[in-house]
């Protein structure tokens, strides 16, 4: 287990997955484009949508972080189902963060926005990134096992290292912005309003 979980190993790994990074990037800017584009009344439905979710999420860290594990663990399973379900839950999530800031800027000022979303988010947005990076891992897998082709990595240590991408970068980006979340974004925000 110690060889799987080590950061240049994740980072090697990381590196020749290195196209389905590049698919996580541009599929989660487009929808952030999107959520920016679409038209007001949507983006305010989109806004009290995720106000609904969000009020069922106990205010602390433990709160945040357990919501948080929840949905990049979700996005990562997702990949059993040939990451449809991935693509589905990021899509929405990254479509919101574009309507948020949208519609958060106008109404409370530019500052306020990206208080609001840039502390916690400068760890959150990257571990959903990589949730969605291992859900991809995840199914490119299972097409291996199932097609029996030859790669260059087996199906277990894809595997392995979605495992890895999990423990050693998603969870300590999912502590810091829960952290941040709790203690700084309300200090920020609060400083902005007065």
């Amino acid at each position: 287990m110690k060889e799987i979980l080590n950061y240049p190993r994740l980072l090697r790994a990381l590196y020749r997955e290195k196209t389905i990074f590049l698919i996580a990037v541009i599929f989660t800017s487009l929808m952030i484009l999107t959520g920016a584009l679409l038209p007001h009344d949507v983006r305010k439905s989109l806004m009290e949508m995720l106000y609904e979710k969000l009020k069922d999420v106990e205010f602390s860290v433990t709160g945040i972080f357990m919501n948080n594990i929840r949905s990049t663990g979700i996005i990562m399973l997702g990949g059993i189902i040939f990451s449809v379900l991935s693509f589905i839950l990021v899509g929405l999530n990254f479509l919101v963060l574009g309507a948020a800031m949208v519609t958060l800027a106008p109404e409370h000022g530019t500052a306020f926005m990206i208080v609001s979303i840039l502390p916690h988010g400068i760890f959150e947005i990257p571990a959903i990134l990589l949730s969605f990076v291992g859900a991809m891992m995840i199914t490119k897998a299972i097409s291996v096992r199932i097609a029996g082709r030859e790669e260059n990595v087996s199906a277990k240590v894809l595997l392995l290292e979605t495992f890895a991408l999990f423990v050693l970068m998603i969870l300590p980006l999912l502590i810091a912005a829960a952290v941040l979340e709790v203690y700084l974004t309300p200090w920020l925000t609060g400083l902005i309003a007065k």
